[in-house]
């Protein structure tokens, strides 16, 4: 998994990320691996439920979700999800489903940037390439 997302976040050229992975029947999404955070986020994000930021909201819609900036997003907007974020210097995210060959959602492949932005094509279908191979 930590080879996955360290794979992510150099093609992407992200500042930190993280790989989650549904809690057995739960819907509740656990950390696995991560890169460039701090305890405060991580004890933050351990434990995520549909519809929360933007890892949440992809597991909820099975769909990449891309936050180009987390200030004006309607996801993070009075949250306390983007106190967090602005503390960890999180400007943009974007999360991508891991979905096995059954169709169900295993986990969340998620990448976060400093600066504001929007994902490339090549950057979108690198992380694609990256999220069959987990799934």
């Amino acid at each position: 998994m930590a080879k996955i997302l360290e794979a992510a976040i150099e093609n992407t050229r992200a500042n930190m990320g993280n790989l989650q992975l549904v809690s057995g029947s739960s819907s509740l999404l656990t950390a696995s691996a991560q890169r460039g955070f701090d305890k405060q986020v991580l004890d933050f994000f351990n434990s995520v439920s549909h519809g929360q930021a933007a890892c949440g909201t992809t597991l909820r819609e099975v769909r990449r979700i891309v936050v180009r900036d987390v200030t004006k997003s309607r996801l993070f907007l009075r949250t306390p999800s983007l106190e967090i974020l602005l503390d960890a210097r999180v400007r943009a995210v974007q999360s991508t489903p891991l979905v096995a060959r059954s169709g169900r959602v295993v986990g969340i492949l998620s990448t976060h940037y400093r600066t504001c932005r929007v994902l490339s094509k090549d950057n979108r279908r690198v992380i694609d390439q990256l999220a069959r191979w987990t799934a």
